[in-house]
């Protein structure tokens, strides 16, 4: 529950989800390596907020679930070690 002042506490409930993080990493050289991720694989999304929520269809997903609210993430790294 959030209190958006004058004792108005609007509910927001969402059912269970679930949410796939992977990552691997490959060393090229002793000094050279290499590293693809994502979060969120699958690109899932929790349910829409309520209309006491939403700001006005402004924000369709509560931004406070543990799933998310931006849909999947890449990230790519490449490191050197001297």
């Amino acid at each position: 529950m959030f209190d958006f002042g004058g004792g108005f506490e609007p509910e927001q409930r969402h059912g269970a989800g679930w949410q796939l993080d992977a990552g691997a990493g490959y060393a090229l050289t002793a000094r050279w390596s290499m590293a693809l991720g994502g979060a969120n694989l699958a690109d899932a999304y929790p349910g829409r907020c309520n209309e006491d929520i939403h700001s006005f269809g402004n924000v369709p997903y509560d931004v406070l679930t543990p799933l998310g609210s931006n849909g999947r993430h890449l990230h790519g790294r490449v490191r050197h070690a001297s």
